[in-house]
């Protein structure tokens, strides 16, 4: 039986090939669609995937490598661009439900012991009084903040040192075997 195909399937073993091949496919497409004050802003994949590795950078610059990173947002591009960051440099994604109840939240960040917490706001008050992680980074602040990173100094660093020689993001190499 001959299936009916739409489009061509392209095979891909990691995130960081999916991202390749849909920005080489969709360069200057709209990826994302997003609200920024009141008006919406959109992304392209190209603008996508220069914040991946933008961030992905900055976590390597860090010291964050084959480390385990938690992530707890509500659904938003910064989360995102964080998944795909923290699985293509390198480091173990831990995601976090937002929905569940702080207490929870906690002892499963104790129990995983991450190095790193890239989180949304509505959680400061949770994770600021963590001091067994070695790095709380926060999507929505603009500064750093007492022993908080700011999500927007960590990508913009990392932009810079991706086009170094020294890029350590460009010199990752993805064991698709591995956690």
């Amino acid at each position: 039986m001959q299936k009916n195909k739409i489009y061509e399937e392209k095979s891909c073993n990691n995130f960081r090939e999916l991202i390749d091949i849909t920005t080489a496919q969709f360069k200057d497409e709209i990826a994302f669609s997003i609200k920024i004050n009141k008006k919406i802003k959109d992304i392209t994949f190209n603008e996508f995937k220069n914040t991946v590795q933008s961030l992905g950078e900055g976590l390597l610059n860090l010291g964050l490598s084959n480390k385990k990173i938690a992530l707890l947002s509500p659904d938003r591009y910064e989360w995102c661009c964080s998944y795909f960051a923290i699985a293509t440099s390198g480091n173990i994604i831990v995601p976090l439900d937002a929905m569940l109840p702080h207490a929870e939240l906690l002892r499963l960040i104790k129990e995983s012991k991450v190095d790193a917490i890239i989180f949304d706001k509505k959680f400061s008050s949770l994770v600021e009084d963590i001091t067994f992680v070695q790095y709380l980074i926060c999507m929505d602040y603009s500064e750093n903040k007492d022993n908080v990173l700011s999500y927007q100094n960590i990508v913009h660093s990392g932009k810079k040192l991706l086009s170094s020689p020294n890029s350590k993001y460009k010199k990752i190499i993805i064991d698709n075997d591995k956690l």
